[in-house]
């Protein structure tokens, strides 16, 4: 039998210590759980799959046949699926189809794919986290890679150890120690060729950039590593700063976030500040440009969210998958008092109200003509104002005139009869349907909250 050298195993053993050492110390496992480990079959992947093997932390392996290197492509998910059949792994292959890759930017689009799935098979199988092979030479890339795109400090700051419930395991370890472990112990992996060209930036900064600082500085690597250490410390404590006194700026209002932007213009940090405070709904850096500079009413959107400037204020909503009423029609008043919807209807028979509830609206049901109908504001929409002996107003004037927003705006529901405009909800009603000291029976509309 061979011998095996003595060092070989402490540098293994070496290797497999710091490897737990990084997990105890950066809290990124839930050992109470098994991880879903991302799988290419690559040299990284492989040698993070052995560490937990080793290490006797339970697992499963995911991986992604992106279908874009033909044969090769297919040859690498047979390699992990007989890996993990070899070591009795649980085994998760999920194909994707290439002709998805045809719009868009295939990296961004493909790297979305994959997290979306592996997400859902973490949940789906009881998985606590998700672990990728990145390691150190992929950190120092990915900051160079964002410093060159113009990021801010959440980019420069570069991969972490953890971002929810994606953990990076290997981030402490260098190209250098993967290889060596690899060539160590013969890790089985295959060897992607597409990483040998240079079609893409990270493979260039890889193959040409990285030598060339270490050439020209020993340094180079480790300077580059506390500069991303300072940035990382730096964005925690811009992010601590920002919650510390983000009630100085945003209110919540009728489920809505309001960002007082009169407050931030005078801070002298205005755009850097309010990007700081929206980012987390999805806007960028030119849409906080253009906010700081925009009208009255003007309308911002991001994939879930929908904003709008309303008298020197940032007004966002979470966007509603709900169609708004176009139109409900009632017969009769039975049909109102049986509407099951934002708004409650119920009839007050022979009574004198002294005191109005400021949150209703009350109409004296004998001036109303059935069919009554319920509908979104149109364009020209005229009431009778209340006290105004019969002039006309436009309802649009009226919505001015109370300095709503937006969203609120967007609330106002029009109620009339087969003659008039009685009621602008929940705001007024028409003078032609006031009550007076003969009115008899009472409608009384109030508005139903979530």
């Amino acid at each position: 039998m061979q011998r095996v050298p003595k060092s070989t195993f402490s540098s293994v053993k070496l290797m497999i210590d710091k490897f737990l050492t990084y997990i105890h110390d950066k809290k990124i496992l839930h050992y109470d759980q098994p991880t879903l480990l991302a799988v290419s079959g690559g040299k990284d992947s492989m040698v993070m799959t052995d560490l937990f093997m080793k290490s006797g932390l339970p697992f499963g392996i995911g991986h992604i046949q992106h279908h874009l290197r033909e044969a090769e492509s297919e040859k690498d998910a047979l390699f992990v699926e007989d890996f993990a059949k070899q070591w009795n792994i649980p085994f998760f292959r999920h194909d994707i189809d290439p002709v998805i890759f045809a719009i868009g930017n295939m990296h961004d689009t493909a790297r979305s794919i994959r997290y979306q799935w592996l997400n859902e098979l973490a949940h789906s199988k009881g998985y606590g986290q998700i672990a990728t092979a990145h390691h150190k030479d992929d950190w120092r890339e990915t900051f160079l890679i964002h410093l060159l795109r113009g990021s801010g400090l959440v980019g420069l700051s570069s991969i972490q150890p953890k971002n929810q419930n994606i953990i990076r395991p290997l981030l402490w370890a260098s190209r250098e120690d993967i290889d060596t472990y690899a060539a160590t112990l013969q890790i089985p992996y295959r060897e992607d060729s597409s990483n040998t060209k240079d079609d893409y930036l990270r493979n260039h900064i890889r193959h040409h950039v990285m030598p060339s600082l270490s050439n020209a500085d020993e340094r180079s690597f480790k300077g580059l590593d506390v500069s991303i250490h300072h940035l990382k410390e730096s964005s925690e404590l811009l992010d601590f700063l920002i919650e510390k006194h983000r009630k100085d700026y945003i209110s919540i209002q009728n489920e809505a976030t309001v960002i007082d932007l009169q407050k931030i213009k005078n801070t002298g940090v205005d755009a850097a500040l309010l990007y700081a405070l929206i980012q987390d709904f999805g806007y960028n850096v030119g849409q906080t440009n253009d906010i700081l500079n925009a009208d009255q009413g003007s309308v911002f959107l991001t994939p879930n969210f929908i904003a709008t400037m309303h008298q020197d204020q940032l007004c966002i909503k979470v966007k509603s998958s709900a169609e708004p009423i176009q139109s409900i029609i009632f017969h009769d008043i039975n049909d109102l008092l049986r509407y099951d919807g934002s708004l409650a209807f119920m009839m007050v028979q022979n009574e004198v109200i002294t005191t109005f509830d400021p949150n209703c609206l009350f109409l004296d049901i004998e001036k109303i003509s059935f069919p009554v109908t319920l509908r979104s504001r149109k364009a020209g929409d005229r009431y009778k104002p209340l006290g105004l002996n019969g002039k006309t107003q436009k309802v649009k004037d009226l919505l001015i005139n109370k300095k709503l927003s937006i969203f609120e705006k967007n609330e106002v529901m029009i109620l009339e009869d087969s003659e008039k405009i009685m009621a602008i909800t929940m705001l007024t009603i028409s003078d032609d349907v006031k009550i007076s000291e003969g009115t008899q029976s009472i409608l009384r509309i109030s508005a139903l909250k979530d």
